[in-house]
């Protein structure tokens, strides 16, 4: 039985040709009909370029080469759970922050967490209604 991977990873172009990533999530449902993607997070700009190492060796891990992020591809990476929660919080907490020792600092603190930590935060960033809270909190936790 092979485990299904929730998670797919967008690259286009953007506005203005510079690459952007777009993280969707599948659902579980067992009818393909009723398995509607929900995008979960963007990272583009700044923060991509800040990014780029760890995700080229993230994705690595995942059977993709290193060259995957160098252009738009016609397919989307499929991820496991936790790759695809440990990009949500990456894309979320990342992406409003302009301060290149700040970027390098929350993906740091992102890759000492425990999957079981990254999972819980996930899930309360996806709260309704009391989710930035907590992103920014994690922001302002992290990033110093």
């Amino acid at each position: 039985m092979t485990v299904p991977k929730p998670y797919r990873l967008k690259v286009s172009l953007d506005h203005d040709n510079a690459l952007r990533l777009e993280l969707w999530q599948v659902g579980y449902s067992p009818r393909e009909t009723e398995r509607t993607p929900l995008k979960v997070g963007t990272l583009r700009g700044v923060p991509l370029t800040v990014s780029h190492t760890g995700l080229v060796e993230l994705l690595q891990k995942e059977g993709y080469g290193p060259g995957w992020l160098t252009r738009p591809q016609p397919e989307p990476a499929e991820l496991t759970e936790n790759t695809g929660i440990l990009l949500a919080l990456w894309f979320r907490l990342v992406q409003p922050v302009k301060k290149i020792e700040r970027i390098q600092n929350i993906i740091q603190g992102l890759a000492r967490m425990t999957p079981d930590e990254r999972q819980y935060f996930f899930a309360r960033i996806r709260y309704p209604g009391k989710g930035r809270y907590m992103e920014r909190a994690l922001r302002l936790w992290l990033g110093e």
